[in-house]
C-alpha cells in the first residue's frame, strides 16, 4: 500500500523539500556539462568539479531559500546554469572567450542611456542576435557537433542605405542577391575570397551559407545599418574541423585585404 504525499510525516516533507536544490543542481549541472562536452568539445578539468559543483549547490540553496514558488525557482536555476555553462561554451566556440560578468553591465548601461525607449531599442537587436545565434547553433549541432571551431570575422564600411550596401557587397563578391535556400552558390568575382556552399538562409541583406570552401563551416555575408548614411559590410566564417585554425589563419588576411580594398572603414567603397 502506497502512502499519498498528503499522509507523509512532516519531517519527511521538509526533508524532501530541502533536497530539491541538491537534486535539481545535480541534474542540471550534469546536463550542462554533458552538452558543453559533447556539443562544444569543452575539455573538463575533473579536479575542479568538486569545487565548481559545491559553488553551484551553494547558489542553488541560496536561491531556494529566497524563492516562494518551486516552479519559478527551477526555471531560474535552469536559466542560470544554462547561461553559465552552455552559454559560455557556445561563446567560447564562436567568439573564443567565455561569458564575463561585465557583459550584463554593457546591456544595463544601454537601458539607462536610452531612457524610456531603451528596452525596446535594445530588445529588438538582441532578439535578432539571439535568433541568429540559435540558427548558428542549430547548424553547428546538425552538421559539426563536437568539432573544433575557428572564426574569421571581417567588417567594412559601405555607403547606405543598407539594401544598397548589401547589393554592393554581394556584387563585389560575385554572389547572387536572389539566391534561394538549398541553392549552391560560390563567389565568382575576380580576386574575391573563395567562398562556396549551400544557402541555408536567405533574407534581405543577409545570406547564410553552409560552407564547403575554404573549409567546412558556416558563413554569413550581410549588411547592417551603421548610421550617418552608411552600413557595415560583413563577411563572417565559422570553420570547423581539425584543420580549421590553419585555414582561418590563412584566409583571414585574404578576406581582410579584400575588404579593405572594396569597403574600407571610414571611406566610400571603391568602384569595381
Amino acid at each position: 500500500m502506497r502512502l499519498a504525499p498528503s499522509t507523509w510525516p512532516r519531517w519527511l516533507k521538509i526533508t524532501l523539500r530541502w533536497l530539491t536544490p541538491l537534486a535539481a543542481s545535480t541534474i542540471l549541472y550534469a546536463a550542462a556539462y554533458s552538452v558543453s562536452r559533447f556539443a562544444f568539445d569543452v575539455k573538463i578539468q575533473w579536479e575542479r568539479i568538486p569545487y565548481d559543483f559545491g559553488l553551484v549547490v551553494a547558489i542553488a540553496y541560496l536561491l531556494f531559500w529566497a524563492s516562494r514558488r518551486i516552479w519559478a525557482y527551477l526555471l531560474l536555476l535552469t536559466v542560470l546554469i544554462g547561461v553559465a555553462y552552455i552559454g559560455s561554451a557556445a561563446k567560447i566556440t564562436y567568439l573564443d572567450r567565455p561569458i564575463m560578468p561585465e557583459d550584463i553591465y554593457n546591456v544595463s548601461a544601454l537601458f539607462r542611456i536610452l531612457g524610456a525607449w531603451g528596452w525596446l531599442i535594445v530588445a529588438l537587436p538582441l532578439a535578432a542576435i539571439a535568433g541568429l545565434f540559435l540558427f548558428n547553433l542549430r547548424l553547428f549541432l546538425t552538421h559539426f557537433p563536437g568539432q573544433r571551431c575557428a572564426s574569421v570575422l571581417v567588417n567594412g564600411q559601405a555607403t547606405g542605405p543598407v539594401e544598397r550596401a548589401f547589393g554592393q557587397l554581394a556584387g563585389a563578391l560575385g554572389l547572387p542577391t536572389g539566391a534561394r535556400e538549398g541553392e549552391r552558390v560560390a563567389t565568382t568575382a575576380p580576386g574575391a575570397p573563395a567562398l562556396a556552399g549551400v544557402v541555408e538562409r536567405a533574407e534581405p541583406n543577409l545570406l547564410a551559407l553552409r560552407l564547403e570552401k575554404p573549409a567546412p563551416g558556416i558563413g554569413f555575408v550581410m549588411a547592417e545599418p551603421m548610421g550617418e548614411g552608411s552600413a557595415h559590410a560583413s563577411v563572417y566564417a565559422y570553420l570547423f574541423g581539425d584543420g580549421a585554425a590553419e585555414v582561418a589563419a590563412r584566409e583571414e588576411p585574404i578576406i581582410r585585404s579584400w575588404m579593405g580594398r572594396h569597403f574600407p572603414m571610414g571611406q566610400a567603397p571603391a568602384e569595381g
